[in-house]
């Protein structure tokens, strides 16, 4: 395979949780791409295969480290590319016990769904009354449509709030992967939604 460059499209960093994804190698034999990560440059002791995702999701990184990342990409001979060009991402320290409650309990329900016939409910978990924003992003970290603005919410479980798969001008979004970031007074979480239609 020829040398493949690829450069990060979007990361989110939120504590523990990483979001990476990356614009797609055109090679007509692709068959995949692994995504090389660890603590020092250029030496990455973690590897993660992803298929022919451009976009991945890893979790329960250690707080307050610097983390170092690379791409290849592999076709079906066998062939591996070169490394990309490295990325180098700060994760922060360790969260809170109220982070760690909504994170833990924030999911979406169906996941995959399938719009416009079902919408998918968002569920979280507040220990307090709170604020809370719910905004979904594309795998570029655009804003696509906002679910929440700043609305009060009591405090406990709310599976009420849905996303319906379209933007913000009523359109339906394009299947793909998309993210949700519930976002509270004092914590936020992000859901990885899959839009399949």
């Amino acid at each position: 395979m020829k040398r493949f460059f690829c450069s990060s499209s979007w990361i989110y960093a939120l504590q523990s949780v990483l979001i990476i994804s990356w614009h797609p190698n055109n090679d007509t034999d692709l068959k995949g791409y692994k995504l090389y990560y660890g603590n020092e440059s250029r030496r990455y002791k973690n590897v993660q295969t992803v298929g022919l995702d451009t976009t991945c999701t890893l979790e329960n990184l250690k707080g307050g480290l610097y983390y170092y990342f690379a791409l290849t990409a592999y076709d079906f001979h066998g062939n591996e590319s070169d490394y990309s060009d490295e990325i180098k991402v700060f994760i922060e320290a360790k969260q809170t016990p109220l982070e760690q409650v909504l994170y833990k309990k924030s999911y979406n329900f169906p996941n995959p769904f399938h719009p416009p016939a079902e919408q998918t409910h968002l569920r979280y978990f507040l220990p307090n009354p709170e604020y809370v924003t719910i905004e979904i992003y594309d795998v570029n970290g655009k804003s696509v449509t906002k679910v929440l603005d700043h609305s009060y919410k009591h405090a406990g479980e709310h599976t009420e709030d849905t996303w319906d798969g379209t933007m913000s001008n009523g359109i339906l979004v394009q299947n793909g992967v998309y993210y949700c970031r519930i976002k509270a007074e004092s914590q936020s979480s992000v859901i990885s939604i899959v839009v399949v239609k």
